[in-house]
């Protein structure tokens, strides 16, 4: 039997070669991996170390394990995060909201020292299209990209993707919500109000507009009865 450490950083192993090998492009979407034996031996570990890995890397959404057939390459990561997040005991869709809150609200202010000029000239420019556009679908995901856009600044591909799976979770609700054309208008000026304040190089100033935008989007969604 393996030792239960050796077993624990084997699995590990096991997770980052195929992380890795989806980065590199060596494994792409689709893509069936090669047997356990082949796997383990490419890797160094033992069948019930792989197994192990496995099982985190169907956890994460990264593979699909089909019983007689192999193990291919997923994409259900943020899949996988939704879903897990809706069936925490306890939890609501309002929780996510205010997860979302003290994500970028903690977050702005490391952003407004990193975001470069340009950077914020692309949010000038979906804050711009947010305000003329009127398909509703199209608006909903402008601001989206405005939040990921922020956040990418940041450089931290965990923060982007927690704050990506928050809000394609909370998509049909905003989309509801900016149907009321008052709402849009507060949105738009709230939206100009983050860029100014990125421009300005302002992090208190940056916190504090990102926190009244959000207070007011959970607010406007409390009223509609989506949270």
């Amino acid at each position: 039997m393996e030792d239960i450490t050796t077993s624990f950083s084997a699995a590990d192993q096991v997770v980052e070669y195929v992380k890795n090998g989806i980065k590199t492009g060596r494994f792409k979407l689709g893509d069936k991996l090669p047997s356990e034996a082949e796997l383990g031996y490419e890797i160094g570990v033992g069948r019930s170390s792989l197994r192990e890995g496995m099982t985190i890397l169907r956890a994460f959404g990264l593979v699909d394990i089909r019983r007689g057939d192999g193990t291919y390459i997923d994409n259900k990561t943020e899949q996988n995060f939704i879903e897990v997040m809706g069936l925490q005991v306890g939890s609501t869709t309002a929780d996510l909201m205010v997860l979302r809150k003290v994500l970028e609200s903690g977050t702005i202010g490391l952003a407004c020292t990193r975001i470069s000029d340009a950077e914020i000239d692309r949010l000038q420019e979906l804050t711009d299209y947010y305000n003329k556009e009127t398909d509703v679908g199209k608006c909903t995901e402008a601001d989206q990209e405005f939040h990921l856009s922020i956040m990418r600044a940041l450089g931290n591909p965990l923060i982007i993707s927690l704050d990506s799976m928050i809000l394609q979770s909370r998509f049909e609700g905003i989309k509801k919500v900016i149907l009321d054309k008052t709402v849009k208008l507060e949105a738009y000026q709230e939206h100009q109000r983050i860029v100014d304040a990125l421009r300005a190089r302002d992090p208190q100033a940056c916190s504090e507009a990102i926190m009244v935008h959000i207070n007011h989007t959970i607010g406007n969604m409390i009223g509609l009865n989506l949270l």
